[in-house]
C-alpha cells in the first residue's frame, strides 16, 4: 500500500464528525492518525478532506461554525 501511495498526487481523507468518532480516530494507533502521518510523510500534492455525518444530532451543525 505504501509503495502505491507514494506514486499518487492526491489523497482523499474522510473524517467522521459524530461525537467521539473524530477524536477517537486521532488517538494513538488509530487509522485517522496513521493516515494523517502518512500524508505528511509522502508529501501529496493535493489533500481533500471529506467531512462526513454532519447531519448527526451530536454534531450541532451551525453555519457560522462550519460554513
Amino acid at each position: 500500500m505504501i509503495v502505491g501511495a507514494t506514486q499518487l498526487d492526491i489523497d482523499i481523507h474522510a473524517i467522521f464528525t459524530r461525537k467521539g468518532e473524530c477524536k477517537t480516530g486521532f488517538e494513538r494507533d488509530n487509522q485517522t492518525r496513521e493516515h494523517a502521518m502518512l500524508v505528511k510523510t509522502v508529501d501529496f500534492r493535493y489533500l481533500v478532506v471529506l467531512i462526513s455525518k454532519m447531519d448527526d444530532p451530536t454534531v450541532n451543525w451551525d453555519q457560522v461554525r462550519y460554513g
